[in-house]
């Protein structure tokens, strides 16, 4: 089983506390008034509650959120765990630490211990990053460049409108890879976007109804298929494209790509998306289009002269313990899904879509479950 954490570090708190650790510790107020102040604060703590417990601590998680994610904070109370940890339980071998940041308005710490007694589900803490500060700044430079080519008087009106792109995306979560932005009339001063979470006939519709049926099918896997089990916060997913050009005709992409200097104009589009992708850490990738998976680099020659793009590696063969092929040039090696879009008017089989989820669900579940291995070729 495992717990999902996303929200203020208020929120995070509530949602940990009807898990099952060894002990949790939160410092907040003073204790946070410069990192030695946190450290020692933490050492009053581990210290009493060495005195309270025998059993050794063999995992902690440091979570830290910020006003801003700078880590700098998270850097030295990670430092000072480590000592901490060893000083107050000598004898036990040196514990795993996983620590993460987040950026919020409030500032505090949390650190969930586990012991070899008592167990704990994995945590997952999940947080937002901007698209915006991370790659707007150099889309706009990338636009700027190629409108300054007099590209318009090509016949090609890609640089016209202004990118668009989602306000944000999910860390360590699902991530669905679309390919582009359609161009809608009524969008043209728009430079991001949220996406609405509805079910309907249009694409983000289609995409929510599928992920509700993974939602659905991760929680009969976290229940145990126990009629009324109860299951845990299930993963988050965010959806991102590879290009921020607005194209309704995505063929025109292939028809185009001939000239170097449109080849080009989307080589660079599709690093930054690899950038975003790699600050993202996503446990699971849903890639949604063919030419996205194209520009992920999955289709590469054995020469590797074409089709490098992005130049992401992945497994020979789809992995036998999950059922489909990893992403080993990414953190964690994320399993990595292929399917079609959710574009266009055409129905998409059902019976599919159930099949898809079923395994999505059942790979999240064997790599949260302890124990689980996953061999990479």
């Amino acid at each position: 089983m495992y717990k999902n954490l996303i929200g203020t570090p208020s929120e995070i708190l509530r949602q940990l506390s009807n898990s099952r650790f060894a002990a949790l510790l939160r410092l907040s107020g003073s204790a946070l008034a410069s990192p030695s102040a946190a450290v020692s604060a933490l050492s009053e703590q581990l210290q009493r509650l060495r005195l309270s417990m025998s059993a050794q601590i063999t995992h902690a998680l440091l979570h830290v959120s910020e006003p801003t994610e700078t880590g700098n904070l998270a850097t030295e109370v990670l430092v000072g765990l480590q000592d901490l940890l060893m000083e107050h339980w000598p004898n036990a071998a040196s514990p795993t630490i996983t620590c993460s940041i987040s950026g919020d308005e409030d500032t505090a710490v949390y650190v969930l211990l586990t012991s070899e007694k008592q167990s704990c589900p994995a945590v997952y803490v999940s947080s937002e990053i901007s698209v915006q500060n991370e790659i707007g700044a150099s889309l706009k430079d990338l636009w700027q460049r190629y409108q300054d080519t007099g590209w318009t008087d090509l016949g090609l009106d890609w640089v016209k409108h202004p990118p668009l792109y989602p306000t944000s995306v999910t860390t360590n979560g699902i991530l669905v890879l679309g390919i582009n932005p359609s161009l809608n009339e009524k969008d043209l001063n728009l430079t991001s976007y949220k996406a609405k979470r509805e079910v309907g006939p249009d694409y983000f519709g289609r995409l929510t109804r599928f992920m509700n049926t993974v939602e659905k099918q991760e929680q009969r896997f976290q229940a145990g298929f126990a009629a009324g089990a109860t299951a845990e916060a299930t993963v988050p997913w965010s959806h991102l494209d590879v290009l921020y050009v607005r194209e309704t005709k995505q063929a025109r992409f292939r028809e185009e790509m001939g000239r170097a200097e449109v080849a080009q104009f989307i080589y660079e589009q599709a690093l930054l998306t690899k950038q975003l992708i790699e600050l993202v850490k996503p446990q699971l990738i849903i890639v949604a289009n063919a030419f996205a998976r194209e520009l992920m680099g999955k289709d590469v020659n054995k020469d590797k002269t074409q089709g490098v793009w992005m130049g992401l590696k992945f497994t020979k063969e789809p992995d036998l313990h999950t059922g489909t092929y990893h992403c080993t040039s990414l953190p964690g090696s994320p399993p990595v899904f292929f399917t079609s879009s959710f574009a266009g008017s055409n129905p998409r089989s059902k019976s599919d879509d159930e099949r898809l989820a079923w395994q999505i669900a059942r790979c999240l579940h064997q790599l949260q479950t302890p124990g689980s291995l996953i061999a990479l070729n």
